[in-house]
This record gives C-alpha cells, sequence and structure tokens, in this order.
C-alpha cells in the first residue's frame, strides 16, 4: 500500500488557480487582439487598429502582470513553507490568500488603465515591479537551495536513532 501524499494547502492551490487562469486568458483574449491589430495595419483600417491595439495592451497586461506576481507569491509561499514551518498553516491562510490574490488583479489593472493618462509611468511602473518580483523570486529560490543543502550536510554529518524521526521531509517539500 502506498503511502498517502498531503494535498497542497488551500493557499497554495489558490494561487496555482490563479497562474492557470492567467495564462489561459493570455490565449483567447490577448493573442487574438494582437493579431487582429497586426491585421487592421495591414489592411489599414485604422478605427480597428487603435480599438485592438488598446485593447490587446491593456489586456496583456493585465494578465501579464497578475501572472508574474502570482509566480513570485508562489516562490515566497514555498519559503515560507519551509521557514515556518508547523506555524505555516496558521500564518498563510487562505483568507490573506485571497487578499493578494485580489490586490495583484486591482493593481495590474490600475497600472493598465494608468496608461491613458501617461504611457512612461505605465512603463516604469511595469520595469520596477517585475525587476522586484525578479529579485524576489531569486532571493526565495535560493535561500530554499541553501536551506535544504544546510540540512541535506547536517543529514549526513551524524547518523540518526533508528527511532528519531526527521523533521524536515525534504522528499515530500
Amino acid at each position: 500500500m502506498r503511502p498517502e501524499l498531503p494535498s497542497l494547502h488551500p493557499p497554495s492551490k489558490l494561487l496555482l488557480r490563479c497562474l492557470a487562469t492567467t495564462d489561459l486568458c493570455v490565449g483567447p483574449i490577448s493573442e487574438p487582439l494582437f493579431v487582429t491589430n497586426c491585421m487592421s495595419v495591414v489592411s489599414e483600417y485604422w478605427n480597428i487598429c487603435r480599438f485592438a491595439s488598446v485593447a490587446g495592451f491593456t489586456t496583456a497586461n493585465i494578465f501579464c502582470g497578475v501572472s508574474v506576481l502570482t509566480v513570485t507569491a508562489i516562490s515566497v509561499d514555498r519559503l515560507l513553507a519551509l521557514l515556518l514551518g508547523l506555524r505555516y498553516k496558521q500564518v498563510v491562510t487562505l483568507k490573506r490568500t485571497y487578499v493578494i490574490v485580489v490586490s495583484f488583479w486591482v493593481l495590474c489593472t490600475v497600472f493598465s488603465a494608468m496608461w491613458f493618462w501617461s504611457s512612461v509611468i505605465t512603463l516604469w511602473c511595469g520595469i520596477i515591479v517585475t525587476s522586484q518580483c525578479l529579485v524576489t523570486s531569486v532571493f526565495s529560490y535560493t535561500r530554499i537551495f541553501f536551506t535544504f543543502r544546510h540540512h541535506q550536510t547536517q543529514e549526513h554529518g551524524h547518523v540518526q536513532q533508528p527511532n528519531q524521526t526527521n523533521q524536515l521531509n525534504i522528499a515530500l517539500y
């Protein structure tokens, strides 16, 4: 009989569902608008071109922005799961995760709408947020790697007693 693996914590499932939603929305929504924009430029239908350009840019900004923020949140979620251990379920709750996911959607929608006011500000906000997300993800995964490596060297450094349980099951993580 196979031991049953625990399922993902509901906040982690929510983050993965949000990522899947944004990635799936890019294909049927943003990409057709981009193709429509390209075809209207070639055909010189300038009214359609303006609409398709604005709609495509706005939806792509929203979906891609939420996607990048969600990937960053997933990396932080994994780091918190590792560092907090048993306290993880008390700190990372479904309600808090919903607040974070909704704030991602609102933030990206506001940044996209800001393009109508100033495209330069929107561009710089995108560069800053994307850079911060990249730095945060790299930090999180680097910290996870070194924490695993530290635990692995500790395990190899001393022999465990047969009835001693391992507090961190790296294979399960």
